[in-house]
């Protein structure tokens, strides 16, 4: 399964930290194909140089454990459909996301909650943690319907 992360879930599972975001970015890693738009890897780069510049330097290390495949910059402008997005930063990820025919793209963005498209299936970090990730360890608690602690 083809599955890329947004910006802010890279900042969030790389960066930032919290419960869920590392666990669903590793896991990716580890059991699907990960795919992680140009865009989306230089807004990380910004985002970590203007809200954690004491880690800065570390992002290319970190984005050196991972496995997946970077794609490209689209060359051609978006379909007109792309532009019903509000931030029109959001666009190059979703034109990344079709073009490179991914199954999921998972985001935090309640941007994306309002766009319909039948590929890739858009969906949040918990989500896709409890579709995809049950009986996962996930920062003590074991991922499931109950949350209930090991």
């Amino acid at each position: 399964m083809k599955i890329m992360l947004d910006t802010n879930v890279l900042f969030s599972g790389l960066v930032y930290g919290g419960k869920v975001a590392p666990a669903v970015v590793e896991y990716v890693s580890k059991h699907y194909d990960l795919y992680l738009s140009e865009y989306a890897v230089n807004e990380l780069k910004k985002a970590t140089l203007n809200k954690t510049p004491h880690q800065a330097t570390k992002i290319n290390e970190i984005l050196a454990k991972l496995n997946y495949t970077l794609v490209k910059l689209p060359l051609e402008d978006p379909p007109d459909e792309y532009f019903n997005l509000r931030d029109p930063n959001d666009i190059p990820i979703l034109q990344a996301a079709v073009d490179e025919d991914m199954d999921i793209l998972i985001t935090g963005d309640k941007d994306f909650e309002d766009v319909i498209i039948k590929k890739p299936q858009i969906m949040n970090m918990s989500t896709f943690a409890d579709k995809y990730m049950k009986g996962e360890r996930i920062y003590g608690t074991i991922n499931s319907n109950t949350n209930m602690e090991r």
